[in-house]
Formats: C-alpha cells, sequence, structure tokens
C-alpha cells in the first residue's frame, strides 16, 4: 500500500512550481516528446501534459484536506484553475470534449512523481474534501458553457 506522499520545504525549493509560461516551454515539450514515442497524437498528448500539471500542483500545495479549506483555498484553487482555463481553451480548439471525464477522473489523484520522464507516473488515492471536487467541477462547467456561448456567437 502507498503511504501519502508528503512534501517538504527542502523539496519546494528544488522543485518549484513553473510558470505558466515556463509549463508551455519547457515542461509540455518534454510530456509531449515522450508520449510520441509510445504512439500518442500529439493533440492528445498536449491535453495529457495539461491534466499532469494540474495533479503536479495538488502534489505540490495541497498537503491535506485542513490545508486546503483553512490556509490557502482561493490561492490553490486559483492555480488550479488558471491551467484549467488553459486545457478547456486547448479542448476546444481540438474538439475534444472527451477530456474532461479524464481531467474530473484526474483530480481525485495526486501524482507521486513528475520528475523523471522516463519513469511510469504512478498515483496514489488522495481523498479530496467534496466540496472541493464539486468547486473544481463547477469551475469546468462554467467555462464549458462560456467557450460554447462565445463559440456560437
Amino acid at each position: 500500500m502507498h503511504q501519502r506522499f508528503v512534501m517538504t520545504d527542502e523539496f519546494d525549493q528544488l522543485h518549484p512550481i513553473p510558470t505558466r509560461t515556463k509549463f508551455i516551454n519547457t515542461v509540455l515539450p518534454k510530456v509531449q516528446a515522450k508520449m510520441k514515442t509510445i504512439q500518442y497524437g500529439d493533440r492528445w498528448c498536449t491535453m495529457y501534459a495539461c491534466i499532469l500539471y494540474v495533479c503536479y500542483l495538488q502534489r505540490i500545495n495541497l498537503k491535506d484536506e485542513k490545508y486546503i479549506i483553512q490556509k490557502d483555498q482561493e490561492f490553490v484553487l486559483q492555480k488550479i484553475y488558471a491551467m484549467v482555463d488553459l486545457l478547456v481553451m486547448i479542448a476546444f480548439h481540438y474538439n475534444r470534449y472527451d477530456i474532461f471525464s479524464k481531467l474530473l477522473q484526474y483530480m481525485q489523484y495526486s501524482v507521486q512523481g513528475i520528475e523523471d520522464d522516463t519513469q511510469q507516473l504512478k498515483q496514489i488515492p488522495y481523498i479530496r474534501t467534496q466540496e472541493y471536487v464539486k468547486l473544481t467541477g463547477a469551475h469546468i462547467h462554467s467555462l464549458l458553457d462560456t467557450y460554447r456561448l462565445s463559440n456560437e456567437k
């Protein structure tokens, strides 16, 4: 059975959260290149990489349920929402709406390791507060509605 992955200050210093720009310029191409080697299309890889990034943000920031609710919920959700926004734009650009079910599925997990590109990602169950999952899900649905309306005009 997996132990819960606990982050330390030292780890945070060694692995700072990349900015949105840095993610697009550095993390994304690496994940795309890796995914291409296992015969996935480039478009799907881009969205998959964004999902991984959302999980990565969770792994760094969301240490336990009390942390989410009491200390920094809004700040953490904003960071995740920024990447969800990017994911929504990519999904609409490529007409791949099925990605959102995958995103919601991934939100239930914390990713144990993204450090090594050659290593298979390991996921460990991470119980979220219902409120947290509901907030994130509601945000995705409101974004979907917004983009649908703007695309229909």
